[in-house]
Parts: structure tokens; sequence; C-alpha cells
């Protein structure tokens, strides 16, 4: 709501408030939970439609440079996830069928 409140005050002074909202991204900081990281990470993998693995910051980069150039000007209030997308995949159907395969 911060980002659409804002969005809201400043748009008449054309200044755009959006948020970049990563999934599971590879940095350090990852590391540092005591969790079973196979199990852990093999269950991510299977819940990734775009591909297995965690993103990468590099992954972030292209929403970063679209909502701060001048292709992004008409884009405000908007909260951008970037996580190969596992927030549209709500039933995980890895578990159930096989990924689709083009016969093309």
């Amino acid at each position: 709501m911060l980002t659409r409140s804002l969005a809201a005050e400043l748009g008449p002074h054309g200044i755009t408030a959006n948020t970049i909202a990563p999934g599971m991204i590879a940095t350090p900081i990852d590391g540092e939970f005591p969790l079973d990281r196979q199990a852990f990470e093999a269950a991510w993998q299977e819940r990734i439609p775009l591909r297995g693995g965690y993103g990468t910051p590099a992954d972030c980069v292209g929403a970063l440079l679209l909502l701060a150039s001048d292709a992004g000007r008409y884009i405000n209030g908007t909260h951008l996830v970037v996580d190969g997308g596992v927030l549209a995949d709500q039933m995980p159907r890895l578990r159930f069928m096989p990924p689709y395969r083009s016969t093309l």
C-alpha cells in the first residue's frame, strides 16, 4: 500500500513509485539458514515453471531497467514480481504430471 500511496501522491509531480519483489534469488545470505539444503532446493526447483534453480541478481536487472527507464514512464503504483513464475503456478502441477513439451 505504501507503493500505491506514493504513486498517487507523487504522480502529479511526474514521479513514479513501483516495487520489485524478487523470488528465490541466489545471494550470499541464502547460505545462513539452517535447513536441509538438498530437500529445500529440490522443492523450489519443482515449483519454478520458467527454469529450475534460483534466479540470480542479474535476473532482476531487466525489471529495474524497465521501471527506471523512459520505457516505464507510464508505469506507476505497480508491484513487479520476478520469481520465474512461482506465484503463477498456484497448483504445483509438476507433482502430478510432466511439464508440457511441444511437438512442433
